[in-house]
């Protein structure tokens, strides 16, 4: 397993909002984590990368990374995709740069030619200042800062949000695409059209998880087929 979450608590001070869970990723392959506000799955990606104190244990690659501050998370391959890491003042190259600024020189201008391919949306827009760019653009953008460390692991915390329907549809192209690449990725969501993109399901509930399994079998769930497909 790449990554092994057992027992994981997290709370934000007395408060404790994710309750003990456990769970598991397979290397190269995507989970997709669903649920509706409140339920969690913003604090458990801040909790896997460190932002926000945790119990219990998480390993990466058989690595105990629970007691680890968020940059050295980093380091060991977890990458986390968030909005609020861009640099509005910046251009697009200048965000990407800084994103990749662990890797060599060479480097960098290379997995820079290589992110224009991948991102058409932002690639024609490398001069432009981030904030002249528009909310699907700045997803984009976000996303492809941390893909400028190949991580071992992409958190992406609702990448559909505050996106028109055409933005959420090139977003989802834009993760196949990476999925294709071979990037492990944990997608937190409330669209259920994002478990096209996995190999994995969880529903999280008010901290808990209420259920794991394959695509097939999420969508073939009575409660779960109600709740976020609306189907009777």
């Amino acid at each position: 397993m790449l990554l092994e979450a057992n027992g994981l608590r997290v709370s934000y001070g007395d408060v404790e909002v994710i309750h003990g869970i456990d769970f598991s990723i397979s290397e190269g392959k995507t989970m997709v984590l669903l649920g509706l506000n409140g339920a969690g799955k913003t604090s458990l990606l801040l909790g896997l990368m460190g932002f926000i104190p945790t119990k219990g244990v998480i390993k990466l690659e058989s690595t105990r990374i629970d007691g680890l501050k968020p940059y050295e998370r980093a380091k060991l391959g977890l990458a986390m995709v968030s909005e609020q890491g861009i640099f509005p003042s910046l251009t697009v190259k200048e965000n990407l740069e800084v994103a990749g600024n662990s890797l060599p020189r060479h480097e960098i201008e290379k997995k820079i030619r290589h992110v224009v391919s991948t991102f058409p949306d932002i690639g024609g827009k490398i001069k432009q200042k981030a904030l002249e760019l528009s909310g699907g653009q700045r997803k984009m953008l976000a996303i492809a800062m941390a893909y400028m460390v190949s991580p071992k692991l992409l958190l992406v915390d609702e990448p559909s949000l505050g996106l028109s329907p055409l933005f959420v549809e090139k977003v989802k192209e834009v993760l196949l695409q990476l999925k294709r690449s071979g990037i492990t990725m944990l997608i937190a969501e409330q669209n259920p059209s994002f478990v096209e993109l996995a190999d994995k399901v969880i529903v999280m509930d008010t901290g808990s998880i209420v259920f794991q399994g394959s695509t097939e079998e999420a969508i073939s769930n009575d409660k779960i087929r109600k709740a976020f497909f609306g189907i009777e």
